[in-house]
C-alpha cells in the first residue's frame, strides 16, 4: 500500500489523501508524510474505506489484509489492480520493489510487523477488554503517548511503534497487531503484549 501511494503520487501526480484501517502499518503514514499526503484511519472493515473512498478523492485505501484500491476504480478491494500498479512501478522506476522499498526506508526507517491470536477464555474475555478499555500508561517498558478506540484498542508509542488489540466477533480470541522500527523492538513487544494478554 505504501509503495502503491509513492508510485500514484510521485510518477503519476495523482492528488488526494489516503485511508487505511487501524491496524495497517504506519509506513503508509511515513511515505504520506514525505509526499505531503493527508491520511485518514477506519475501522477494519472495506465498506469503511470504500465510504470514505466515494466522499472524496482518495489516491489509494487499503487494510492491513493487502486488500486496496485506488482513486477512480471501484471502492472495494481488488488484488489483480494492485499487482499491475506494481509491475508499472517496477517498469517506471526500473529497479525492483525491494530496492525501492530501501530506499523509501532510507527516509523513513524500517517498520516491522506482527500479529498475535491469543485464546482467551469467555468468562476472562470480558475482564481483559474492561482493562484495555481503561486506557493504559505503558505496554511493558513502553509509554504510551496516545491512546486510540476508533476499532479496538490502540495504543502509540515512542518513535512511531504502536500496538493494537481488537476482539474476535466469531471466536474467542483477542487480536493483537504490533509495529515497531526493528525486529529487536518488535520481539520485546510481543513478549510484552503477551503478558499482558496473559499468554
Amino acid at each position: 500500500m505504501a509503495l502503491t501511494l509513492y508510485h500514484l503520487k510521485k510518477n503519476r501526480g495523482w492528488t488526494g489523501a489516503v485511508v487505511r484501517t487501524v491496524p495497517t502499518s504506519h509506513q503508509v503514514d511515513a511515505v504520506a508524510e514525505l509526499l505531503g499526503v493527508k491520511v485518514h484511519e477506519t475501522p477494519v472493515g472495506f465498506k469503511y474505506i470504500g465510504a470514505l473512498m466515494q466522499q472524496e478523492p482518495i489516491i489509494v485505501g487499503g487494510e492491513e489484509s493487502g486488500g486496496l484500491s485506488v482513486k477512480g476504480h471501484v471502492p472495494e478491494k481488488d488484488g489483480i489492480l494492485a499487482c499491475l500498479l506494481m509491475a508499472e512501478l517496477v517498469a517506471t522506476e526500473r529497479k525492483s520493489l525491494g530496492q525501492i522499498l530501501k530506499e523509501l526506508e532510507k527516509q523513513t526507517g524500517e517498520f516491522h510487523t506482527g500479529r498475535i491470536d491469543v485464546n482467551i477464555p469467555p468468562e476472562h474475555k470480558e475482564a481483559l477488554l474492561n482493562h484495555l478499555a481503561a486506557g493504559l500508561d505503558s505496554i511493558g517498558q513502553f509509554k504510551v503517548e496516545k491512546f486510540i478506540t476508533t476499532d479496538g484498542y490502540k495504543f502509540l508509542l515512542p518513535n512511531r511503534e504502536w500496538v493494537a488489540f481488537r476482539a474476535s466477533g466469531t471466536e474467542p480470541l483477542i487480536r493483537c497487531y504490533i509495529e515497531a522500527k526493528s525486529a529487536a523492538q518488535l520481539s520485546r513487544l510481543r513478549t510484552a503484549c503477551r503478558k499482558l494478554l496473559g499468554a
